[in-house]
């Protein structure tokens, strides 16, 4: 089944009498109905109030926004000359009366979902323009050209936004009444797809518009639609424009011209009325109609022949044709375009997985690319990837167009494959290693989502990199993989983003967390980790981090199997990590956690990035910065579902709904959403080499982590101590007859000492400032002893480099010790060597508990003292 706005197809039908209902009803009464009947084969499509039908004979049109379309006999007054003139029900029905004519319907859907549905008799000359599409239409087809290009040309008339606002607001009983209300605003937009349905059915059979001397293009002009084509515009100078206009029979052309290919190009003005009123729907066209006619200059699209007829090919044609043109105007069959494309695929992901230059087909198909720097390694064709680039002169078959898509993360996977666009009908490898072995047919099926895997062929049998020509297991491989598509029934392996994403509800935090060491910042965020409350993507800063070392740049690799052959890759690293996560999980908060964000320089390392910390309030950056060019493309792989059309709908919309930059690539651009969070911890005793400045501090929330006594995760209070053993490994005593001091006691004690010789609370300890490594019984769950090496190699050397040395060690109750010499004891100075034995290897117990006894006595002395 077709959705015609997920798809962009173009539907056709051939209306039975039945369908008509006017097998067996007086001829007065054969449209009754016709609105709903024939909605009834449009696919997902119900009966809609908000629908368009447009009416067509012979070159003249009726139009009628329709609810239901009643018997309305009452005839309308026109309201120019005053005159009855035949309602529209009438005209609808004198004209589905016709037996003697075969009608058809075409639809297809706008970028607001409102279907259009056009009506067409085989003797009007839009029928005639589009007779080819119609050939073997008894059953519902799809004309599966898309023409993305039509449809870009359509979402630009923006004024039909408003029309549908008017239809809602003027609705009542009697739809000749809307009517009236809505026809003026309606009027060009039926014009402009009359014509440009009228320019679809003869610009697959010509290039460029027109048919002149001064086109270099042999073209085939063909019927009455060629002809109106190449009126729409012309090459000439003023002098001829002037000359036209006032000779050729009221026919009159702009005097303004546009530049294409060097050239000026005038439009006719009743191609383009009201082309200088501002708001005018065709004035919206005309910049897209300028570039289409240039793009048709530039080759910008792909050519097809068949018996001599140029055609122009943005996208897919089912249409059969036996041979094809690539875009370097080679002729080509269907199987050795596909024996490329399989070669193509077969190297691309053994390079991407191996980074091997020696693959086959490295030279061929990779190499180009890559020395001009424009190879993707990953995306999604069908989802407007570059990557489909790389496959572009060998997309277009007979069938169909084929896609390529390759996952960023695995190019082994199931979702690295080729397929039918828009189709589950692909193209998968099967590996040994990191080598493709076979190909094989997988049918991935909807909705049980099911991978039904049909044909499997070996690189050998298949005949690749063999230089010849297809051989026949590569038709019969092509063959079936063609009879796949005739039975549509799967799905895409990965659907294209359907629309924005969902964001859960998230107030993203900014926090950061400062105090002593060891006071529990780093816990404080982890517990939230341990709940489940977040996922933390964690890095830490020093003076040496930078931009490229928080961000992500290229980084050479060794390729496997190769002693010095390196190859470059994008390597993320934390910031754009936690990003990629937070847009990829948008019902999870994502936290980056950076530790010691004072050790870095924050300018430096944060750059442009430093803007997005900028915040609205729904969470949201407050504006978009543009993400450079190394990690614009590696979002533009990524592919992240959802990501584009979440930005356009948040940073890409006017007050009225309208796009105001709709051809941006947001790829290209970044902003944090609500669920990315960026925590921080800073440590108060770090002399920073990077203070950090006013502009960076107001982004941020700071909380003020407290010393205060440890507790688990159950809230308990922790219970640590110190504990010294001697020579003989038993514990010595350190205050009395206790053999263990307690970690909090002697945590409160050093800093009353910090705090009287610094004043601050700056070079104060947390408990957590080091952790236990000894249990007290082999029973207990946890340790709980810190033991003398520990706590000198880490607390006692602390306090010597960072806090003694720079305040000065003037209190000779805590810095010297008795040592005998010839009987007599003498006042030595106590030195940080003096803590370990002569050797260096053992702390020296007897130093280390004096210490401890006149630190935990040191404020008792001090009173003394005074």
């Amino acid at each position: 089944m077709i959705t015609l706005y997920k798809e962009y197809s173009i539907g056709v039908k051939k209306l039975s009498d039945a369908e008509l209902n006017r097998d067996n009803s007086p001829s007065g009464q054969t449209h009754i109905g016709l609105s709903e009947k024939v909605l009834t084969y449009l696919p997902n499509t119900p009966v809609q109030q908000d629908g368009i039908l447009v009416v067509n004979q012979s070159c003249s049109f009726v139009e009628c926004a329709f609810s239901k379309i009643g018997n309305k006999r009452s005839t309308k007054i026109d309201s120019q000359t005053s005159t009855p003139v035949k309602s529209v029900v009438k005209q609808i029905r004198n004209i589905a009366s016709n037996a003697n004519v075969e009608w058809y319907l075409v639809w297809f859907a706008l970028e607001n979902q409102t279907p259009v549905f056009w009506l067409l008799n085989e003797k009007s000359e839009d029928y005639l323009g589009l007779e080819d599409i119609f050939e073997n239409s008894q059953s519902l087809s799809v004309y599966t050209a898309s023409k993305e290009e039509y449809f870009r040309l359509l979402t630009k008339i923006r004024s039909f936004k408003k029309l549908l606002a008017i239809m809602d607001s003027t609705y009542d009983t009697s739809h000749e009444n809307r009517l009236i209300a809505i026809s003026k605003e309606h009027r060009t937009f039926v014009h402009l797809c009359l014509d440009y349905f009228r320019m679809m059915g003869e610009l697959d059979k010509m290039l460029p518009y027109f048919n002149t001397k001064e086109s270099n293009v042999p073209v085939s002009i063909k019927k009455d639609g060629a002809y109106k084509l190449q009126n729409m515009f012309m090459f000439a100078d003023i002098t001829e424009i002037n000359t036209r206009n006032s000779t050729d029979n009221g026919r009159r052309w702009y005097t303004d011209p546009f530049f294409v290919d060097g050239r000026e190009m005038y439009l006719y003005v009743d191609w383009f009325p009201g082309k200088d009123s501002k708001g005018k729907d065709t004035q919206l066209m005309v910049p897209d109609f300028v570039k289409f006619v240039s793009d048709c200059f530039g080759k910008k699209y792909v050519y097809r022949n068949a018996q001599g007829t140029h055609e122009m090919w943005e996208i897919n044609n089912p249409e059969s044709f036996e041979t094809i043109q690539n875009v370097n105007g080679e002729e080509t069959s269907d199987y050795v375009n596909f024996k490329h494309l399989l070669e193509y695929f077969c190297a691309h992901l053994q390079y991407v997985v191996t980074g091997d230059k020696t693959v086959k087909g490295y030279e061929e198909y990779l190499e180009p690319f890559i020395k001009n720097d424009s190879f993707r390694r990953s995306g999604q064709g069908y989802n407007r990837g570059k990557i489909q680039k790389q496959i572009k002169q060998w997309e277009n078959y007979s069938a169909g167009k084929i896609c390529i898509a390759v996952h960023g993360q695995g190019a082994k996977s199931n979702a690295s494959y080729l397929h039918w666009n828009r189709t589950g009908h692909n193209v998968l490898a099967n590996w040994n290693g990191d080598a493709i072995i076979s190909l094989k047919l997988v049918e991935y099926l909807e909705p049980s989502k099911e991978r039904i895997t049909k044909d499997v062929v070996s690189l050998d049998d298949l005949g690749l990199y063999d230089g010849q020509e297809p051989n026949e297991n590569l038709r019969k491989f092509y063959d079936a993989f063609v009879e796949l598509l005739k039975n549509d029934s799967t799905m895409p392996l990965e659907e294209p983003e359907d629309g924005p994403l969902e964001f859960g509800d998230f107030t993203p935090r900014q926090i950061i967390y400062y105090g002593a060491p060891g006071t529990g910042k780093s816990h404080t965020i982890k517990k939230e980790e341990d709940e489940g409350k977040i996922t933390c993507i964690r890095t830490t800063f020093h003076p040496d981090s930078d931009y490229a070392t928080f961000v992500g740049c290229y980084k050479p690799h060794k390729i496997k199997g190769t002693s010095n052959n390196l190859t470059y890759e994008f390597v993320e690293q934390a910031f754009l990590e936690a990003y990629k996560q937070a847009w990829m999980n948008p019902k999870k908060e994502i936290a980056l956690v950076i530790e010691e964000i004072n050790r870095g320089n924050c300018a430096q390392v944060f750059g442009d990035i430093f803007q997005l910390l900028d915040r609205s309030g729904d969470g949201w950056s407050t504006y978009p910065i543009k993400a450079d060019t190394d990690i614009a493309e590696h979002l533009e792989e990524l592919q992240i579902s959802g990501y584009t059309a979440t930005m356009n709908q948040r940073f890409g919309l006017d007050k009225e709904g309208c796009e105001k930059y709709p051809d941006r690539n947001w790829f290209g651009f970044m902003a944090l959403p609500p669920n990315m969070s960026i925590l921080a911890t800073m440590n108060t005793s770090d002399q920073s080499l990077f203070p950090i400045d006013s502009a960076f501090k107001r982004r941020w929330d700071w909380k003020y982590i407290k010393i205060k006594p440890g507790k688990n995760e159950n809230g308990e209070k922790l219970d640590w101590n110190i504990q010294i053993e001697g020579a003989n490994g038993e514990p010595v005593k350190i205050i009395g007859e206790e053999t263990q001091l307690s970690w909090w006691s002697f945590i409160q004690k050093v800093n009353e000492i910090i705090a009287s010789m610094t004043s601050s609370a700056d070079k104060q300890l947390g408990y957590f400032f080091c952790k236990p490594i000894k249990k007290t019984d082999e029973a207990d769950e946890r340790p709980t002893i810190i033991t003398a090496d520990v706590l000198v190699g880490k607390v006692i050397f602390y306090l010597w480099n960072d806090v003694f040395k720079d305040y000065g060690f003037e209190d000779a109750s805590l810095f010297t010790y008795q040592e005998e010499v010839k009987g007599k004891k003498m006042e030595r100075d106590l030195a940080f060597a003096d803590f370990y034995d002569e050797e260096g290897d053992k702390v020296n117990t007897e130093r280390l508990v004096d210490f401890l006894k006149r630190v935990m006595n040191w404020q008792n002395n001090k009173s003394e003292n005074e």
